[in-house]
């Protein structure tokens, strides 16, 4: 499959202010560095489904 190498292009790439690792943006604010386990310094927004409260 190419169309993955060909939207990586595409895809905007961050700095992990940690360890200044190039880590793509949807990765980084999804999951954090994956070198650091640094998490998104980017995204100050929680995600709706942390303030929810587990049943």
């Amino acid at each position: 499959m190419t169309h993955n190498k060909l939207s990586k292009e595409f895809e905007p790439e961050v700095i992990c202010p940690q360890c200044s690792t190039r880590v793509l943006k949807i990765d980084f604010d999804i999951i954090g560095c994956p070198l650091c386990k640094n998490k998104s310094e980017f995204n100050k927004e929680v995600p709706n489904w942390e303030l929810e409260p587990m049943e």
